[in-house]
């Protein structure tokens, strides 16, 4: 006898279930089939709403860090290295005497500071921005603004005037009270870069 005929004997004898027990193991089987189709839960519109707008949040935020990073290796790439100009300007006025340092990149901030201070502006610490700089030669101008600390004092803000180069004057102008005084003279510079 092979398998085949021990299982077909197996079931001889048995009699198929009635309606009522087939009826039954239908809904035990039901019963246990609902809990986990109830747990399966739709999201709300609110939900579904707010899944969106994170997803449209980060998709904006993907989109502008992409397209900077593009943005500054196409400007690095094209522009090749910034270049840097700088200039040192003497100033000898009637308080004392300091260099003005300053710098223009060819990308970026033009920015100076001080240094070398004597007199009034010994241990002079300070520096700002650029915002006006223009002609050549004896129509040459520039506008510093910043701020000033002398040894010892708090920040001034100021503003110095550079007229004319390679010599010329400058001019010290203090924007609110503090240690530094209104201050004039000559000034030589010269160049690099």
């Amino acid at each position: 006898m092979d398998e085949l005929d021990l299982f077909r004997g197996f079931r001889q004898g048995v009699t198929p279930p009635d309606a009522e027990t087939q009826r039954r193991a239908g809904d035990r089987l039901a019963d246990a089939l609902e809990p986990a189709s109830s747990r399966v839960q739709v999201p709300s519109r609110r939900q579904g709403r707010r899944r969106l707008a994170v997803l449209a949040a980060a998709v904006l935020v993907v989109v502008v860090v992409t397209a900077s990073a593009l943005g500054t290796a196409r400007a690095i790439l094209s522009q090749g290295p910034v270049h840097v100009y700088t200039g040192t300007f003497r100033c000898d006025g009637k308080r004392g005497s300091f260099e003005v340092h300053l710098r223009f990149p060819s990308t970026g901030t033009r920015n100076w500071r001080i240094a070398n201070g004597t007199g009034a502006y010994l241990r002079t610490t300070g520096g700002g921005r650029i915002p006006e700089v223009g002609g050549s030669g004896h129509a040459w101008r520039a506008r510093l603004e910043g701020y000033l600390a002398p040894e010892g004092a708090r920040q001034q803000r100021i503003a110095i005037i550079l007229s004319e180069r390679p010599n010329g004057a400058f001019l010290l102008t203090p924007l609110h009270k503090g240690a530094l005084r209104r201050d004039s003279g000559t000034q030589s510079s010269f160049w690099t870069g």
